[in-house]
């Protein structure tokens, strides 16, 4: 058994020798020589120029480098493996010692010009001097020329930060060619699909301007004898600023498309202000001297139920009688109630307060929906992104 063992292994090594060949020098530069005499790398290398070359482009991509939604910009490595068959630049390897392939220059032979479309700095052709190109004997052509891609891109921050587009993850890849009809040049598209990771932009964004949102309510439960009313106020005003700012900062400087949350930020600094200047003008009213006008005292009334409060409501069945207890019956007592009781002056203060319950009630409901109709629209839209 073991002899047969040590034959099996003979076997393997020796099916898996392989004659090589190798060229000299001499036949390397004999080939290039002979291949490249009249040789016109301006002239597509096809026998009849009214045939066309097929080109064969793919793409590996390395690395994501950067993506900068601000400048717009997308950066990657990667390599082209461009193949086509140039007609011209044949050979026999017997000839050559058994050359079965050759680099060449670059500017040696012709190759497909190819030009980045969208560059974000300047507009330039693919492939430099010092790049080589290998030739089959058949006349296969292969090129392989890597490069850092920057590329100008539209960002479309509609969703933002639960957008699909450097906490970035590479979610899919393809590649459309664009037909450019007779005597034109073809568009290959690649199109890179990436998903923002949005979790820390909600934890130091989104959460603290849902929170300032909220509190920001609770300057109307403020005493107003306090004095800190419009400091308050002012202050979550001047935050929801600074966030606003700092959104805009991590934003492409576009109006097209605007991010839902910057139309979400500037709809609550709205609503701070109105609480600002309510709070300011309900101080005046506070702090206000003389008569309560009819109207506003009517108003009050409704608002707080000044009847059901301060009147009072007498029950025709709940009577006192006395009772004769030689007769056994009641004897009927008449009495008067007087039913007018004395309201207490309404005063500017009660007015004051009136209208902070009625702002406070307003602005709670208000708040409370606009972020309901945020968190919603980007929770969708999050949903929608994952199962795509």
């Amino acid at each position: 058994m073991r002899y047969v063992h040590v034959a099996y292994i003979i076997l393997l090594c020796i099916s898996s020798v392989r004659i090589s060949y190798c060229a000299s020098y001499n036949n390397s530069v004999e080939l290039m020589h002979d291949v490249l005499d009249g040789y016109d790398a301006r002239q597509r290398p096809v026998s009849d120029q009214n045939n066309p070359i097929v080109v064969t482009i793919s793409f590996n991509l390395l690395t994501v480098q950067e993506f900068d939604e601000v400048a717009a910009k997308f950066s990657t490595y990667g390599l082209l493996i461009i193949g086509w068959s140039d007609q011209i630049i044949t050979w026999d390897p017997e000839d050559y010692g058994w050359a079965y392939s050759a680099l060449f220059r670059l500017s040696d032979v012709w190759y497909p010009k190819l030009v980045l479309t969208n560059p974000y700095t300047k507009l330039s052709d693919l492939g430099d001097d010092w790049m080589t190109i290998r030739i089959y004997n058949s006349g296969y052509t292969t090129f392989v020329p890597g490069a850092v891609f920057d590329t100008s891109c539209n960002v479309d921050v509609t969703f933002y930060p639960f957008d699909t587009q450097v906490s970035y993850r590479l979610d899919s890849t393809r590649v459309e060619r664009v037909g450019g009809g007779h005597g034109t040049s073809d568009t290959l598209n690649i199109i890179f699909k990436i998903k923002r990771k949005p979790m820390f932009l909600i934890v130091n964004v989104v959460l603290p301007i849902v929170f300032m949102a909220i509190i920001n309510i609770l300057v109307f439960l403020l005493p107003a004898e306090s004095g800190e009313r419009v400091s308050y106020s002012v202050t979550v005003l001047l935050a929801l600023a600074v966030f606003m700012t700092l959104v805009g900062d991590n934003l492409p400087k576009t109006s097209e498309p605007m991010p839902i949350l910057s139309y979400y930020l500037m709809i609550l600094l709205i609503l701070s202000t109105l609480m600002t200047v309510t709070t300011i003008l309900n101080l005046s009213i506070y702090f206000k001297k003389g008569q309560v006008p009819g109207c506003l005292k009517s108003i009050f009334r409704f608002v707080y139920c000044f009847r059901c409060r301060f009147g009072r409501n007498t029950d025709k069945n709940n009577k006192v009688y006395p009772i004769d207890n030689t007769n056994k019956r009641k004897i009927p007592v008449v009495t008067t109630i007087n039913s007018d009781i004395e309201e207490p002056d309404i005063t500017w203060q009660d007015i004051s307060t009136c209208i902070d319950w009625i702002a406070m009630a307003f602005f709670f409901f208000g708040t409370i929906i606009i972020n309901a109709i945020f968190l919603s629209t980007m929770a969708k839209n999050k949903d929608s992104a994952l199962n795509s």
